[in-house]
């Protein structure tokens, strides 16, 4: 009876399941996350706040707002992806990122623009990463792991800066 309870007890909490983005022939997914209690104009700001944080030129990144609505930035990922071959070769990538708010949620979408090597835009896009049915090409599997773990670090940076877990306290200095 008691494993019962606590497996009732269990079932019954939240699961607050921590979102990831993934890769595929099509793009990436967006992905819409909950906010409840936050509204529209107090996430907007704070998305804001990040961009200033987490960019290195975020006057130059920020490229279009609607206040309060949505913000458009543009990223540029440096060796955030690896080939295979006898070593593995690291090259970059851009990419923008469209965020929305909702009172109580916003939508974070994020597109891959170009691949690149050390600025010189390759021959591909990450489509060529899949064959025709889909499915994976054996050459890329590390791409497309280390081109989503580096999307996910900068996903979870958003999400933890949005709930506030990284914002940075003001000093009493």
């Amino acid at each position: 009876m008691k494993h019962f309870l606590l497996g009732a007890l269990f079932l019954s909490l939240p699961v607050f399941a921590q979102e990831t983005l993934k890769l595929s022939p099509e793009g990436i997914k967006p992905v819409v996350v909950e906010l409840e209690g936050k509204s529209a104009t107090d996430m907007y700001i704070t998305a804001k706040q990040w961009v200033n944080t987490y960019f290195n030129n975020p006057k130059r990144a920020l490229k279009a707002e609607i206040e309060n609505d949505m913000i458009r930035v543009d990223g540029y990922c440096q060796d955030c992806f690896g080939i295979k071959a006898i070593a593995m070769i690291m090259y970059d990538y851009s990419y923008t990122l469209e965020i929305y708010f909702k009172d109580g949620k916003y939508k974070y979408d994020v597109q891959i623009t170009k691949l690149s090597d050390d600025g010189a835009p390759l021959s591909y896009t990450y489509t060529a990463f899949y064959k025709n049915d889909g499915s994976l090409r054996k050459m890329y599997q590390k791409s497309v792991e280390t081109m989503e773990a580096s999307l996910n670090e900068t996903f979870t940076s958003f999400q933890d800066y949005m709930s506030g877990k990284t914002q940075k306290a003001k000093s009493d200095w």
